[in-house]
């Protein structure tokens, strides 16, 4: 009695396989970072909206404080100089 063994060989090495389907994932990846509505755009755009509005509120504040302590060094030369007070209240009508 003659009996055969089949047994299933793969054809394709399965790191092979592994490695075409890194390869696909990675070009996968690289073309959704360059889509300007991929998902690096859904987290870089708020960040980035967010440094803005940070700066733009720092300088503002900068502005405030610098403009403030200006305020304050004309107001303490006007107490001692009359002529400086005298223009200060006719600027003021």
């Amino acid at each position: 009695m003659t009996s055969f063994a089949h047994a299933d060989y793969p054809t394709q090495h399965p790191g092979v396989i592994r490695a075409e389907q890194a390869y696909q994932t990675f070009r996968e990846v690289a073309a959704n970072l360059q889509n300007p509505k991929g998902p690096l755009a859904a987290i870089v755009t708020p960040v980035r909206l967010a440094w803005h509005a940070l700066r733009t509120q720092v300088a503002r504040h900068v502005r405030a404080w610098f403009l403030a302590r200006q305020d304050a060094r004309m107001w303490e030369m006007a107490v001692r100089d009359p002529r400086l007070m005298a223009e200060i209240r006719r600027a003021r009508g």
